[in-house]
């Protein structure tokens, strides 16, 4: 059987591979994007698959809108709103790092033209240099880890002690969408930017820092229902 693991895909000129691929693909937030994000890589999409990788993305951005929405509705008391006092240009960045790179894949998607393709791949790159995002996706996995700063707050400890499970519920379901929004950037950023061995070694990091925020945020959701309860 052929070993596909180093088979070259040529996104403007540079390289990537399939295993590099699959490193990225297991951060993103929606699993079903990434079955289409290797065949606009490899240029094997149809029509339908456009219209499907716009409503992956579509999907993304209503799922960010619907958690916003949630915890608004859930959070009265605006002086506990860390996430969107102290953590807000911080969310900014990230999520306009992910519009930099979806901008980037449907114009993979919809053209071959070695120019456009050049021009998208650098817009990218520039986005994410200007958004801070890997500096940005840092503050926020401290935030939920509980590291604190200067100007900020952990912030499962803050909102924790609201007692109310549906809010945390609601606020943890936020803070991984956006850190898996995140990762996934950083990742195909890296990808591009260097070789396997760097994007491997990245990967195991945030690999790593994702199960340890999960981790955290379990166990915030689960202590806030004990505490609701008593």
């Amino acid at each position: 059987m052929e070993n596909n693991s180093g088979k070259d895909v040529a996104i403007a000129g540079l390289k990537l591979t399939k295993a590099a691929l699959s490193i990225i693909g297991q951060f993103f937030p929606i699993a079903g994007l990434f079955e289409i994000i290797p065949n606009v890589i490899l240029n094997k999409i149809d029509d339908t698959e456009i219209k499907k990788l716009e409503k992956q993305f579509g999907d993304i951005s209503d799922k960010c809108q619907h958690l916003c929405d949630q915890m608004k509705d859930l959070n009265t008391q605006v002086q506990v709103q860390t996430l969107e006092a102290q953590y807000y240009t911080v969310l900014y960045n990230i999520e306009n790092s992910f519009e930099a790179f979806k901008d980037c894949m449907m114009a993979i998607a919809n053209t071959r033209d070695e120019k456009v393709l050049e021009e998208a791949e650098k817009k990218f790159i520039a986005m994410v240099v200007r958004y801070k995002l890997r500096k940005n996706l840092t503050t926020l996995y401290e935030g939920v880890v509980g590291e604190k700063k200067i100007f900020s707050d952990p912030i499962l400890e803050v909102y924790s002690k609201l007692n109310n499970p549906a809010l945390m519920m609601a606020v943890c379901e936020r803070l991984e969408h956006h850190l898996r929004n995140g990762i996934s950037v950083l990742l195909y950023e890296t990808a591009i930017r260097h070789d396997e061995e760097v994007l491997k070694k990245r990967g195991e990091e945030w690999e790593a820092k994702l199960k340890d925020a999960l981790d955290k945020m379990n166990k915030a959701v689960e202590k806030c229902g004990e505490h609701y309860h008593h």
